[in-house]
This record gives C-alpha cells, sequence and structure tokens, in this order.
C-alpha cells in the first residue's frame, strides 16, 4: 500500500527492465502502468519499461479512471464466468473450457471483461488460487482479455447465457502470445492427486494418468 504521501519503495531489486503498476482500492479508479497505459482503457497499449541498474525517486503513475459499464448487471439469475489463471511450462498459451489442472495457479492477474463490442464491462484480479468471478450478466457474447505479466493482453470470446455458469481456464506458457478457446472435458480433481493428460494439444486420441492412493 502507498505511504500517506501517495509513495511507495521497492527495495533489493536487481539490474534489469520491469513494468510498473498501481492497483487502486477505488472500484472506480483503473490499474495504471508507469507510462499513463492503463489495460481496462486502451487493452492494445504497451507499457513503459523501465532498465532499473541504480536506485530511481522520479517514477510518477497518474492513475486513470473506469470507463462506464457497458452493461446492466442482473440480481438474480444473471450469468456466470467463473475463470482461473495457470502457470504451465512449454504447454502453449491457450483458454479451455472447464476447469482442468495442469499448472500453477497464478494470483494477482489482471482480467478484464469487454462487449462483443469491445465496450468495457468489468474487471478484477485472480485470487491466491487465480480464480475470479464475473457474476449478474445478461445474456450475451462477451470478450475476456487476460493481461500476462511479459506477453500482454491475450482474449478469447465467450458465450455466457443467464442463470448458467461458464467455467475456462487460461493455460500460459511464457512463451505463448496467442490463446485459442478450445473443449475439454470437465474434471473433478482431489488437491492431494497428480493429474495429466497427453499428447497436449489432444489429436486423435489421449492418456489420462492419475496419482492418488484415493482414487
Amino acid at each position: 500500500r502507498l505511504q500517506s504521501d501517495g509513495t511507495y519503495e521497492i527495495d533489493e531489486l536487481v539490474t534489469g527492465d520491469y513494468s510498473v503498476f498501481v492497483v487502486p482500492d477505488d472500484e472506480g479508479l483503473a490499474s495504471t502502468f508507469f507510462g499513463g497505459y492503463a489495460p481496462v482503457n486502451d487493452p492494445d497499449g504497451t507499457a513503459t519499461t523501465i532498465t532499473l541498474s541504480s536506485n530511481r525517486t522520479d517514477l510518477n503513475i497518474q492513475v486513470q479512471s473506469k470507463p462506464a459499464e457497458a452493461v446492466d448487471f442482473l440480481e438474480e439469475g444473471g450469468a456466470t464466468i467463473n475463470f482461473q489463471a495457470q502457470q504451465v511450462p512449454d504447454g502453449g498459451s491457450r483458454i479451455v473450457k472447464g476447469r482442468v489442472a495442469m499448472g500453477e495457479p497464478i494470483p494477482n492477474t489482471l482480467v478484464i471483461l469487454n462487449s462483443e463490442n469491445d465496450e468495457y464491462v468489468a474487471d478484477g484480479l485472480t485470487d491466491e488460487d487465480g480464480n475470479i468471478s464475473f457474476t449478474g450478466l445478461p445474456t450475451a457474447t462477451y470478450k475476456l482479455l487476460v493481461d500476462v505479466p511479459g506477453v500482454g493482453i491475450v482474449s478469447t470470446d465467450v458465450e455466457a447465457v443467464e442463470g448458467e455458469e461458464t467455467v475456462l481456464t487460461g493455460l500460459i506458457d511464457d512463451e505463448g502470445i496467442a490463446f485459442e478457446e478450445e473443449e475439454v472435458l470437465s474434471a473433478d480433481l482431489r488437491p492431494d492427486g497428480n493429474f495429466s493428460i497427453y499428447p497436449n494439444p489432444i489429436k486423435d486420441r489421449f492418456t489420462v494418468t492419475v496419482e492418488n492412493d484415493h482414487i
């Protein structure tokens, strides 16, 4: 959190390139990168990279306001989009329908929900388990945008239906850029088990391996 005078200090950093952004507590303000780039306002923008070799005290970030929401949220019976971000090594970046356990959850990932016409609907950060949910949505096609550190924003279209929940898993590879949406079988996995599917991606057939004493 910021100090009372609006400053923040990060220490013990090694020499290298960094991107810095602020996540406000005020829901009316957008997460904004140093350089004036706010993903909810400009998903195609690029954060200013800082090359750090010594102490810097001149980094000023002017936080931006969010645009008005493009939809009227429903108090009852609305659609729900449930998304989880996972880090997967050498897996290729993609968003799949359903919940799979193939990597480590990624907390504090910025996820943006826009309308089909790229108008702002909602946004938020994934929790410690990599999860975020958008509820009370009218039936429509939405664009789910995920801000992947070091890669940029990737997105997929989502069909949401009132009274139904759409579950998505974002499998994020360090080398990946484009996401492709694909169908997967939903699996209810126990937390103490090891689960894998191969080959990946799946073509004609696949093998499931489960290591769990209770199954």
